[in-house]
């Protein structure tokens, strides 16, 4: 699987029938937008570079502490009828530690084609 770029993505996603590959794309971008903010806060030492062992389990523990916070959100949002903010930055969050830990394990953009 070849990365591609944006447009080329979304013509394909036309010739599938993927209605939902814009939505998907802009939230691609809040990610990475959400993930500057952060870094720009917090600074980018927290995952040491030489130690892949402590960096996967810092993800599995970040992960796993916003997935305690997304229950007790998702509980509040469904009473309330609504998502809150809290749930959608929880949600964000998540897919930055996934996306860092894919980071960390070295996923190359060629990954499926050596699967």
């Amino acid at each position: 699987m070849d990365i591609i770029n944006r447009a080329a993505r979304l013509d394909e996603a036309d010739a599938l029938g993927i209605r939902t590959q814009l939505e998907y794309e802009s939230l691609l971008d809040l990610i990475a937008s959400v993930r500057l903010a952060k870094v720009a806060t917090y600074g980018e030492s927290r995952y040491k570079e030489d130690d892949v062992e402590f960096n996967l389990w810092t993800c599995y523990s970040d992960v796993f502490r916003k997935h305690v916070r997304l229950r007790k959100l998702t509980s509040d949002s469904a009473r309330a009828g609504k998502p809150s903010a809290e749930l959608i930055d929880t949600y964000l969050d998540i897919a930055n530690y996934a996306l860092m830990a894919l980071q960390l394990l070295g996923v190359e953009e060629d990954h499926y084609d050596k699967i």
